[in-house]
């Protein structure tokens, strides 16, 4: 399925795994929304727009789900799930699998034997403009 699960190096609480999310994705920010658990160790992570991906996460388990384009009601049902919350976005929560998606097209289009070279673009923006408060 979409998106996977596991543990994190150490337990955090809501702020430290915000801040940790930020640095391993590079991203400007992160909103939460959800109880800033003391002990968050098991965190489902699903790129993109992974909202879908709450019921299966809290299902797995998982203390908070990293994810991006999260809405309004679907942060709600989170909320009231008891899952922690982390959009960091979209284009940056999805940023972290491109080399494994160029190296798995470049095998294929290789043993099909198509005369393709695949490559990453460089061009990579947030259409977002964050500003701080």
């Amino acid at each position: 399925g979409l998106g996977c699960i596991g543990s994190l190096p150490r337990t955090m609480n809501g702020e430290e795994l915000g801040r940790y999310v930020c640095k391993k994705l590079s991203a400007q920010g992160v909103r939460l929304c959800g109880t800033q658990k003391e002990r968050i160790s098991r965190v489902a992570v699903c790129g993109g727009s992974g909202a879908g991906t709450i019921d299966s996460a809290c299902a797995l388990g998982a203390d908070a789900l990293v994810t991006g384009d999260v809405d309004h009601h679907e942060a709600l049902y989170a909320l009231e799930r008891g899952l922690l919350l982390l959009d960091a976005g979209h284009g940056v929560t999805e940023r972290v699998v491109l080399d494994c998606v160029v190296d798995r097209l470049q095998t294929v289009a290789n043993a099909l034997q198509w005369n393709l070279d695949i490559v990453k673009s460089d061009e990579s923006h947030d259409p977002w403009m964050w500003v701080q408060g």
